[in-house]
């Protein structure tokens, strides 16, 4: 075995455990148990409660596909993104060998699996899945257009990359954005390439979308194709208020990435200096991973908010444009390049102990849902639907919810139309008759219930203590949220 081999393979086991690590330790999102009940109901065969096939189809169909071969296992969707970020090094490590050579390509395989931020990859929620489609599709286009005379096959890289770029965007819309940077290599392209790939590719993109599309009309009838399109988060991004609030908010994503990305800000820092003296040399090797980022800085510009998760979409082209800075400077200056891995990973190092000893994000520890679960299991007939909106519970318990309703928040959005809403949910006024004075005898109050539900016009708080007799209070404290869980029972 070669020393580069006996590297890659030490980085591989690193950063494999200090993800093992991180999927068991860190708390659960909101996000992550609506994920996980959607994959329940699908493996089920019945539809969930929110917009999750016409939002992100494909990452919910490998979650179901985990949830079966766990069995219902709390990790389920943690284990597939598990996955899906170590083989995301694979297409970034070929991107920056083409564009850098081999040190380039050994540094993106380094920078990817120990500095990028662990931590934010172990979430089961659809951006890593996402950005392993996205980098896989840019592989296949470059190869259809800057490599097409040396393949035997350059049509089927074509139709590949068109099927890639279809399954980015079925799970995660801002994957639209590759056009961009593929548009850039078409340009680079020659014209014989750039004329050949077209067709092929176009039939790759439909083969994905137009299944889907039909799917989605099938279920949900316009108001599905529309979802599934994502003309509605058009609509959302030229709403007036947008960049405002995104602007808002982008500031307490960035200091989570400085806290729990640390070694990735140095990173980029090198990144972003050696990409200005590269251009102002007129040398365009930064150039793709600099067009990723601009096109996904200027999309997420007119999103409504800037959640600190959003930052994983940009850590695929971060890491591509540090591992050409990085493997530059160690080329022509080694003791600077010596010196700047060291900063990186002591900043590396203080970002995972400190993302260790405080999650920077989380709802619910993995004691409190599996505690909350035996207590359903034990009092609760299976075939009672539970009322809820921490949904993760009665995922682990085996339980519905009232109107299968994985994404209760979309109640509490100004920006979705109650005719679009009432689409993918039971309209609010049915839900909340339910909760009053309907059969439904078992609840789960928390954070997310009592914003979803209870806090409303209608005023279904009053009700407990009244009507709804308090059962059990399970002690949910997360390093990031108390979130006591509260277990009722219709008097």
């Amino acid at each position: 075995m070669s020393r580069g081999q006996q590297v890659i393979l030490v980085t591989v086991l690193i950063g494999l455990g200090l993800r093992l690590l991180f999927v068991w330790q860190h708390p659960f999102t909101n996000d992550e148990g609506a994920y996980l009940f959607d994959a329940k109901l699908l493996y089920e065969y019945k539809l969930p409660g929110g917009d999750i096939i016409t939002k992100a189809p494909v990452p919910a169909m490998l979650f179901a596909v985990s949830v079966w071969l766990t069995n219902g296992s709390l990790y389920a969707s943690r284990l597939v993104v598990l996955l899906a970020s170590l083989l995301t090094v694979i297409p970034l490590a070929w991107l920056a060998k083409q564009i850098g050579g081999r040190p380039a390509g050994m540094a993106a395989v380094i920078l990817w699996l120990v500095v990028i931020p662990i931590p934010m990859q172990v979430l089961g929620i659809t951006q890593t899945v996402a950005g392993l489609f996205a980098g896989s599709f840019l592989v296949m286009w470059w190869r259809a257009m800057l490599l097409s005379s040396t393949l035997k096959r350059p049509y089927l890289a074509a139709f590949a990359a068109g099927l890639l770029l279809a399954l980015a965007y079925a799970s995660r819309k801002t994957s639209l954005v590759m056009v961009v940077p593929a548009f850039y290599l078409w340009m680079l392209a020659p014209k014989t390439s750039r004329i050949e790939s077209i067709a092929p590719a176009v039939m790759g993109l439909l083969a994905m979308l137009l299944p889907w599309l039909i799917m989605a009309g099938f279920l949900y009838g316009s108001a599905g194709v529309f979802e599934a399109i994502g003309l509605a988060y058009a609509d959302i991004w030229w709403q007036d208020t947008s960049s405002m609030a995104g602007q808002a908010s982008a500031g307490g994503a960035f200091m989570v990435l400085g806290r729990v990305g640390g070694g990735l800000v140095m990173a980029a820092a090198f990144g972003m200096a050696w990409s200005i003296f590269q251009l102002r040399r007129q040398e365009l090797r930064p150039a793709l991973p600099l067009i990723w980022l601009l096109a996904l800085a200027g999309i997420y510009m007119g999103w409504p908010v800037f959640l600190p998760e959003y930052l994983i979409d940009f850590f695929i082209p971060i890491a591509l444009l540090s591992s050409l800075a990085l493997a530059t400077i160690h080329l022509h200056w080694p003791k600077r390049g010596r010196v700047a891995m060291a900063i990186i990973v002591v900043a590396t190092s203080a970002s995972l102990w400190s993302a260790y000893i405080k999650p920077w994000t989380g709802m619910f520890t993995r004691q409190a849902i599996q505690t909350a679960a035996a207590q359903l299991q034990k009092y609760v007939p299976a075939d009672e639907p539970i009322f809820t909106a921490v949904v993760i519970i009665p995922y682990l318990s085996d339980h519905d919810v009232i109107g299968n309703i994985s994404h209760p928040m979309w109640y509490r959005y100004k920006f979705i139309s109650a005719a679009t809403r009432d689409s993918f949910l039971p309209p609010i006024d049915e839900v909340e008759a339910e909760i009053r004075n309907g059969s439904t005898k078992w609840g789960i109050v928390e954070h997310l219930t009592d914003y979803s539900y209870l806090r409303s016009e209608a005023n279904l708080i009053e009700l407990f203590g009244r009507d709804w007799v308090l059962i059990d209070t399970i002690k949910n404290d997360t390093g990031w949220r108390s979130n006591d869980i509260k277990i009722y029972s219709r008097s």
